[in-house]
């Protein structure tokens, strides 16, 4: 499996995603229930001060290779003890988008969730 390996900037957000099935009954109750394990999902952000076009272009064509969301991959999260744990994940869409400017200046935003 393939890993991921560019440090991003400083500034990251990390969550945790829950599936809830919720079942609407005649009388107007309602049953919750929770659907497998919940899954965390990171938000990496890429700019201009850490980004140059070999950078820019690495990050492009790992996402092409992955086929967007289709094929996981490996990811070193650092967590708040400074502890390194290596998290399998998948991007979270299809597309990618990226500002660019001049072909100088680069700017990502990645969002990955956790494959259990």
């Amino acid at each position: 499996m393939e890993k991921f390996q560019f440090s991003h900037n400083n500034e990251w957000t990390d969550g945790i995603k829950f599936k809830t099935l919720v079942t609407e009954f005649e009388g107007g109750k309602e049953q919750r229930r929770t659907k497998g394990l919940p899954r965390r999902f990171f938000r990496l952000n890429f700019e201009k001060s850490t980004m140059t076009s070999d950078h820019a272009n690495y990050i492009y064509n790992f996402f092409v290779a992955r086929k967007g969301k289709t094929e996981a991959f490996l990811w070193d999260y650092e967590k708040d003890d400074g502890t390194i744990e290596e998290v399998t994940v998948r991007f979270d869409q299809d597309e990618l988008e990226r500002t660019v400017f001049m072909n100088y200046i680069y700017r990502f935003g990645l969002k990955m969730i956790e494959v259990l």
